[in-house]
């Protein structure tokens, strides 16, 4: 079996990342697609800016570029770990576009899609 993902996905404080961090002892690897963002618009270039701007606007940054740094993500990791990880992608697919541009991009097999809820 490949190198797979898994959508982790559900609003603010559903438990995506609690849920996350207790797969990882299961050697899946967590990849906070937020917290990609968050970090490359700090990047002081147009990228970084563009993002910023997008992300402080409270609009979702493009689809294009929100997949593309998942993917950036899983390529650097794929050296570090074995051809039958899990990939646990937290917050993304945030909308239909989102996962147009991860099935036209991705390389990658969907194993799975958890939706988390709260009352």
């Amino acid at each position: 079996m490949p190198n797979q993902v898994v959508f982790i996905l559900g609003g603010p404080g559903s438990g995506k990342s609690t849920e996350c961090r207790l797969l990882t002892e299961l050697n899946m690897v967590h990849i906070p697609a937020g917290e990609l963002l968050r970090s490359r618009m700090l990047v002081d270039d147009d990228i970084g800016h563009m993002i910023r701007d997008i992300m402080t606007r409270g609009l979702l940054v493009p689809s294009s570029l929100s997949c593309g740094l998942v993917l950036e993500r899983i390529r650097s990791l794929i050296p570090c770990v074995n051809d039958t990880t899990i990939f646990l992608i937290d917050g993304f697919p945030r909308n239909i576009d989102n996962w147009l541009a991860w099935q036209k991009d991705s390389p990658y097999s969907l194993a799975a899609v958890v939706s988390l809820e709260t009352d």
